[in-house]
């Protein structure tokens, strides 16, 4: 590492960690679009492209955890922040840091909105199976595991056609 930039290496995973936080938003984006056109072969490629960033991102996030390290800070959020305010003068380095921080907390809201989107769907589709079934899905319970069971007694007519 070069003696006037001990945070050269830092800043390029820092840029690199940003670039694919934009995809993995991308890919959060392309799954949500896909979950409502109940596209299934792009839900597939959609979660395929979310796991490849996330691995990539993991390992990047290792790297930047190493250089802490090398560097004489603890590998967490405290590590970093006591690592820009020893090196980074200028500040650009904290700019990266925020915008890696505002990044990834898009992407945490995004994938807790296509979960919430993923429930109201499994909701639904069960709703439709105990009709099929014959049961009245709003007097249905679910249990710890989420699987839905209805209530005896609660046959629809249309269960029995």
């Amino acid at each position: 590492m070069d003696s006037a930039h001990p945070l050269a290496a830092l800043e390029r995973l820092l840029q690199r960690q940003i670039e694919l936080g934009e995809r993995l938003l991308q890919c959060l984006d392309q799954e949500r679009a896909a979950l409502t056109e109940a596209d299934t072969s792009a839900i597939e490629q959609s979660i395929g492209d979310k796991i490849d960033c996330l691995q990539v991102l993991e390992r990047l996030e290792g790297q930047r955890q190493d250089l802490l390290l090398a560097l004489g800070f603890t590998p967490d959020h405290n590590g970093m922040t006591a690592c820009l305010a020893r090196w980074d003068r200028d500040d650009r380095l904290v700019g990266h840091w925020q915008a890696l921080l505002q990044n990834l907390g898009r992407c945490q809201e995004a994938n807790r909105r296509n979960g919430a989107l993923v429930h109201a769907l499994r909701q639904q589709a069960e709703s439709a199976l105990a009709v099929l079934r014959g049961a009245d899905p709003a007097a249905g319970a679910y249990d710890a595991s989420g699987s839905l069971h209805a209530e005896a007694g609660t046959t629809r007519t249309l269960g029995r056609v």
